[in-house]
């Protein structure tokens, strides 16, 4: 992943955010956090908090990938060139790896993977990389 910047976003569980799980979502911020399940939703030009948000009972860590997907991006433009599941499963495991040596309270956690859409496609890739 030298040539690629991943985006995600991370909200921590409003109630006991030391126990509980860690919610790994892979369809993305702007969708899956700003939208749907996140703390905010838009109503017109503002963000209003969600009051059906998934972290009022889970840690969420929202991330874009495969590299091009919304803020994350890649220095070598041949690699859009040749993007395919596999290689975003990688990408999701080296991402996860790294982010768990930054925030390791998270690493002993229960681990959910969640997404919508063409990310149904990555989380097994994913699993299996991690099995």
């Amino acid at each position: 992943m030298k040539q690629r910047s991943i985006f995600y976003y991370f909200a921590e569980a409003k109630a006991d955010s030391s126990s509980n799980p860690l919610v790994l979502w892979l369809n993305g911020v702007g969708v899956g956090a700003f939208s749907e399940n996140g703390s905010f939703r838009p109503s017109g030009k503002i963000l209003v908090r969600n009051e059906f948000s998934w972290n009022r009972e889970a840690n969420m860590l929202y991330l874009e990938t495969p590299a091009g997907v919304g803020f994350s991006y890649s220095s070598n433009d041949s690699y859009y060139a040749g993007v395919y599941d596999k290689m975003t499963g990688r990408d999701n495991l080296v991402f996860a790896c790294h982010w768990l040596k930054k925030f390791p309270q998270y690493k002993y956690r229960d681990l959910y993977i969640s997404r919508e859409s063409y990310a149904g496609q990555y989380i097994p890739q994913l699993a299996n990389l991690m099995v």
